[in-house]
Order: structure tokens, then C-alpha cells, then sequence
């Protein structure tokens, strides 16, 4: 899951989303869900416009809601690795 997630950040971040590792955690997991938007933000308790944002990748990976990291914890996404991709990406 981990691999699938940084390459839909590489891919965001080669189109200039500016927060890509955000974006496709938030995308990787509502795929794994299987669940509308609207569904998958009604389940982490967002607004459904929350949700876009932060599949636009306009939220920073440490400003993710909590009940987004809870899943990225549950499906094993090795949360360090994307730190760390997410400071290579944005050239920090």
C-alpha cells in the first residue's frame, strides 16, 4: 500500500499539487474503501468538501484529520517513509 501511495504522490507532484503525499494518502484510502466521496468523507466525519481539498492535495500531511491518520495507521502505511517522501517532494 505504501508503494502504490508515493507513486499517485510522485505523479501529483510531477502536476504540481503542492501538498502530493497528502493528496494520495487521502486517494489511496478512499480506493481501498471502495466508497463514494461522499460515503468516505461522512465516515471520517469531514464535509464533503474537506475531502476535496485534501484530495487537491491543498492540506499538508501533518494537518491531516485524525480519523484520516487512524486509517492510514490501520492499513499499514508506513507513516515515516511518507514523511520523509513528502519533504523529497516539496524540496525541504
Amino acid at each position: 500500500m505504501t508503494t502504490l501511495t508515493e507513486r499517485i504522490a510522485i505523479r501529483l507532484a510531477g502536476q504540481g499539487v503542492e501538498h502530493a503525499v497528502a493528496a494520495a494518502v487521502t486517494i489511496a484510502l478512499r480506493g481501498m474503501s471502495r466508497k463514494s466521496p461522499a460515503d468516505f468523507a461522512a465516515d471520517l466525519g469531514l464535509a464533503h468538501a474537506d475531502l476535496r481539498a485534501l484530495e487537491a492535495g491543498t492540506v499538508a500531511f501533518g494537518d491531516l484529520p485524525a480519523s484520516l491518520m487512524s486509517r492510514l495507521h490501520s492499513h499499514n502505511l508506513e507513516p515515516l517513509l511518507l514523511v520523509d517522501l513528502d519533504h523529497q517532494l516539496r524540496g525541504d
